[in-house]
């Protein structure tokens, strides 16, 4: 019988240190999404600069995920502003990261064509950090996995504690 509460505790012990692990993945994927929402929304107050679109296109490319081919979109602008007389380049649209579909890729390199007066939102006290669209677009997709493991950890770690409050008990 000893022996039998013995291997329990180590699997309770080991439940527990697995939830800790998946809580802390789930904080550790969170954390720059979490942050590009406070970012952009942070961004609506910054000054705004006149500008012109240097570069705008559409970057496609390919990646085999579980056996097949998945096609993947995303943006690339180039745009040239000036503050205080010192001419900046940036290449920030807004604070998505990472892919977009090819119609929402496609729209948004349509709408900045090279050649194209914009306006160019700086943060005052470091000019150089810019982007064209201020405000953040909360997207489910980004923080579905990092969701996953947090609630997945928690639920570990709070099962491994309700067994071992009841073995106590026992």
């Amino acid at each position: 019988m000893h022996e039998k509460r013995q291997v329990a505790g180590w699997f309770l012990t080991a439940c527990l240190l697995f939830g800790v692990m998946l809580t802390g993945l789930g904080g550790f994927f969170a954390f720059p999404r979490v942050s590009d929402i406070v970012e952009g929304l942070s961004a609506r107050t910054w000054p705004e600069a006149p500008g012109v679109v240097l570069s705008s296109e559409v970057i496609h490319g390919t990646g085999r995920v579980q056996g097949s081919d998945r096609h993947y979109y995303s943006t690339h602008v180039i745009y040239q502003y000036t503050v205080d007389g010192v001419v900046h380049e940036g290449d920030r649209v807004d604070f998505v990261r990472g892919l977009r579909s090819e119609a929402e890729a496609q729209a948004i390199v349509a709408s900045l064509i090279p050649g194209q007066p914009v306006g160019v939102h700086y943060e005052a006290t470091d000019p150089s950090r810019s982007m064209l669209r201020p405000g953040a677009e909360f997207r489910l997709g980004q923080l579905f996995i990092p969701v996953n493991f947090l609630v997945l950890g928690l639920a570990t770690m709070s099962i491994a504690q309700f067994a071992r409050s009841r073995r106590r008990r026992a």
